[in-house]
């Protein structure tokens, strides 16, 4: 199944009370879509994980790194520019920077999963004529919704969750949002999970915990506390890769202010995040007669790697963890097992990939798409989702361009 999702860019103006397929003689016009992947239903597991892949070290042994495809994903985004080859770059997010409509603080959160809840992030302004070779994107989060399991040493040790066992009990897919810019109080290269889904509250996970009070819970409320300062296992928190040359300094100090600032590029030369555009480039050409269509496919398959963890101890007195391949086992650092390390490491998440290829219709394409023009009368009276307001205001308007397109 491949979901599909509509912008249309105009060289002429459009009114807002337009049908979802306006007539137009010239113009850009964007389609997208996603990539078919095995995305499986929560609950039929074995189909969403993939093959792991065995990759030689540095020092010629082999350690298993798996990637595994999230159930969805999204962006947070701020900014995002198509890059020229005459070096020019093009703010499609924000046109107008000094008024910007995506802030760090405000983001425009994209999923590129699905259709069904895209935000339509390209400006109705004209992309200028030219040769577009890259693109670069500012963020502040990836959102995964991915496979996983906790291994705590005592689930009694939780002070900041009550009944913590019955919710790790329910589900196995959880959010988490991986950083890769400071917002709040949240910090480069944190990453956190949403334990109860659409509760929106937010959890850091602590690197180590021993028996001593204070450092036992491995769990730390965003809400309820500040982050942890860094340096000895028990004040620092799981986080992502580590690459001095793509984060700048590490410590904890430095991660948590907001310069400088991380982009992921088609230019980026560090931290394995080159943002790739499979197929070369885009060609905007300086007259348009026709209908000029942009195809962009995205894929989003295998964007989250790690290192597979090994079952680091068989004992029973501190409730070891079976670490199961494909789901992502996350767990301390725990000092009175072994030095025993309990999850999975070296998370890494990918941009996703992008194909575009570009041709010239006569005609607009016909509509493939959940985004509909909702009709003003729906909005004033709070149905802004195609269905509801179908069944409200349809009855008694069949002949309006929605109520035809939607039906």
């Amino acid at each position: 199944m491949i979901w599909y999702f509509l912008v249309l860019i105009f060289l002429t103006a459009c009114n807002s009370n337009d049908s979802a397929t306006p007539v137009v003689d010239t113009g850009i016009v964007i389609t997208a879509s996603v990539s078919d992947f095995d995305n499986a239903i929560p609950g039929a597991i074995p189909s969403l994980f993939k093959n792991p892949k065995i990759k030689a070290t540095t020092d010629g042994t082999e350690s298993t790194q798996v990637n595994i495809t999230p159930y969805s994903y999204k962006l947070a985004l701020v900014n995002f520019w198509l890059m020229s080859e005459a070096g020019d770059e093009v703010n499609i997010l924000n046109p107008d920077e000094t008024t910007p409509n995506c802030t760090t603080e405000r983001p425009c959160v994209m999923d590129f999963s699905s259709s069904d809840d895209l935000i339509e992030i390209f400006s109705p302004d004209t992309i200028p004529a030219g040769t577009y070779t890259g693109y670069k994107m500012q963020f502040v989060y990836i959102e995964m919704l991915l496979p996983c399991a906790f291994h705590v040493p005592v689930n009694s040790w939780e002070t900041e969750i009550d009944n913590l066992g019955d919710i790790l009990d329910v589900g196995l897919y959880r959010n988490f949002r991986l950083y890769y810019n400071t917002s709040g109080k949240y910090c480069k290269r944190d990453f956190v999970v949403e334990l109860v889904p659409d509760s929106g509250q937010w959890y850091w996970m602590r690197r180590s915990v021993t028996s001593s009070e204070g450092y036992q819970n491995f769990f730390i409320s965003v809400d309820d506390n500040d982050h942890l300062p860094g340096g000895a296992g028990f004040e620092s928190l799981l986080d992502l890769f580590s690459n001095p040359d793509f984060w700048g300094d590490e410590d904890t100090t430095s991660l948590c202010e907001t310069d400088p600032i991380i982009y992921m590029s088609t230019e980026s030369t560090t931290g394995d995040v080159l943002a790739e555009i499979n197929g070369g480039s885009i060609e905007i050409p300086t007259e348009i007669t026709d209908i000029f269509q942009i195809n962009i496919n995205v894929n989003i398959e295998n964007t989250m790697n790690y290192n597979e963890g090994t079952t680091p101890y068989t004992g029973t007195d501190y409730n070891a963890p079976t670490f199961t391949a494909g789901i992502l086992d996350l767990g301390p650092d725990f000092s009175e097992a072994g030095e025993a390390k309990w999850g999975d490491q070296g998370l890494h998440p990918f941009p996703p990939g992008f194909e575009i290829t570009t041709s010239t219709v006569t005609e607009a394409p016909a509509t493939t798409t959940s985004t509909y023009q909702i009709p003003q009368d729906c909005i004033d009276a709070g149905y802004t989702e195609p269905a509801t307001c179908y069944s409200y205001y349809c009855t008694d308007h069949a002949d309006d361009d929605f109520c035809i397109t939607y039906q």
